[in-house]
């Protein structure tokens, strides 16, 4: 079933209300996914907010991000705005290039010269 009509905003846009019952638009659709696997997939989410499992999070697209610690001994990572890895406790920062040359430099050593 597809429902339209059930919901309005308010003048400023910023506030969601419901319209009585009576006024909505309710249509037969055809399903794109079958009964069963549509039941599959809300019990397996419905199990995992009974658990309370954590959400994945984002991905980081930083070689280093979490894995390089500051001198005050906190993780850091990449904020968006800004090439650097920052400390989240007491902000220190370390330009993304240099780590990746550092780590570049090392590599070498490990490499047959040709």
């Amino acid at each position: 079933m597809y429902r339209a009509n059930y919901s309005y905003l308010s003048e400023d846009g910023k506030q969601m209300f419901m319209r009585p019952e009576h006024e909505w638009i309710v249509s037969q659709v055809e399903p794109i996914v079958g009964t069963e696997l549509w039941e599959l997939c809300n019990s397996i989410l419905d199990g995992r907010k009974a658990a309370r499992e954590p959400q994945p999070g984002p991905r980081t697209v930083h070689l280093f991000a979490g894995y390089i610690f500051c001198q005050c001994g906190e993780k850091m990572y990449v904020k968006d705005n800004t090439p650097k890895y920052v400390c989240r406790k007491c902000r220190n920062k370390v330009p993304v290039i240099e780590m990746e040359n550092h780590f570049r430099a090392h590599l070498t050593g490990y490499l047959p010269h040709k």
